[in-house]
């Protein structure tokens, strides 16, 4: 009878060398490169999803969605955000869920759909009371308070 050992061992390198691959992938964004960044990010990516981690997936999709920002490719990085954002919510992870409504909301501001984005701001502003992220509050108001200066509502900008 062949024991569970050997595949447990194996799945353990392979989150090991997902979680490195995604280590060395975000040295490369540090330095600007973001093709050499890709290319790991991917690569952890597909093991992330063989070995069945939804945590490195989720997080590896949004790092992917953030190079294709840095690209000003907003439809790819809106389509891996939104990938991310699902499996965040699935596993429930607020954190990643916060930060991913956040980019999707930068991406509709880039795009000048203010409405768009000051309403994925609200549920990153209710997240972040949810979860106590005082500094993630400070910043979603101070997007929200952006917005409204964008569009000329400088009163509403002041209270924010």
């Amino acid at each position: 009878m062949m024991t569970q050992e050997p595949i447990n061992q194996q799945k353990r390198d392979e989150t090991s060398e997902a979680a490195t691959l995604h280590n060395l992938a975000s040295i490369d964004m540090e330095h600007g490169e973001y093709n050499a960044a890709q290319d790991k990010y991917q690569r952890s990516l597909e093991i992330s999803q063989q070995i069945g981690d939804k945590t490195g997936e989720a997080a590896t999709l949004h790092n992917l969605a953030t190079i294709d920002m840095e690209h000003g490719e907003y439809n790819a990085a809106q389509d891996k955000y939104q990938r991310s954002l699902e499996i965040s919510q699935q596993i429930e992870n607020k954190a990643g869920e916060a930060a991913t409504w956040h980019q999707l909301a930068a991406i509709d501001v880039e795009r000048g759909e203010y409405n768009a984005a000051q309403e994925k701001y609200q549920k990153v502003l209710e997240i972040n009371q949810q979860i106590g992220d005082e500094a993630g509050e400070a910043a979603t108001w101070h997007n929200l308070a952006t917005i409204d200066m964008e569009r000329g509502e400088y009163h509403p900008a002041q209270k924010k």
